[in-house]
């Protein structure tokens, strides 16, 4: 499991090896910085990440994009 944060930097939270506990934790003490909203250089940065991974066959590669509103670039 990986979570990133984009905004108009992208901020990454690799490895958590699916562990709720930490994740619940990463995730409520992330400070909002309400900056950009930019998707489309997000969906970009984690499929590379993905790739980079060489996540073996036969494993789900599933992204879930989860934003605060309308991005201000590309998400094609």
């Amino acid at each position: 499991m990986s979570i990133n944060f984009f905004d108009s930097t992208y901020d990454p939270y690799i490895g958590y090896n699916n562990n709720r506990a930490i994740i619940l934790n990463m995730l409520a003490s992330k400070i909002y910085r309400g900056l950009s909203t930019k998707t489309g250089s997000a969906i970009n940065a984690s499929i590379a990440q993905i790739n980079a991974a060489h996540i073996s066959n036969g494993i789900p590669k599933i992204l879930v994009i989860l934003t605060d509103g309308g991005s201000a670039d590309s998400v094609i």
